[in-house]
């Protein structure tokens, strides 16, 4: 199964002792850009594009699928 950009919601969380754990960043695969952070970015760029999860470090990037609201009957 091919995922679009446009049907992937990305979410990075940090997973640190220092920092504490939580989400970072949230939001739609077209808008990773706006991630200030190096290195999540790159992961949330790579996410997007398979759809895998990824980790680096304190970073975790995960991909949710988005369902559309239409009827199918």
């Amino acid at each position: 199964m091919n995922k679009e950009e446009g049907d992937l919601i990305i979410r990075v969380e940090t997973a640190s002792d220092v920092l504490g754990n939580g989400v970072f960043w949230e939001g739609p695969a077209s808008r990773v850009n706006e991630i200030r952070n190096i290195p999540a970015r790159k992961l949330a760029h790579l996410v997007a594009t398979d759809g895998k999860p990824r980790a680096s470090g304190m970073w975790r990037v995960s991909a949710m699928a988005t369902h559309p609201s239409t009827d199918s009957e």
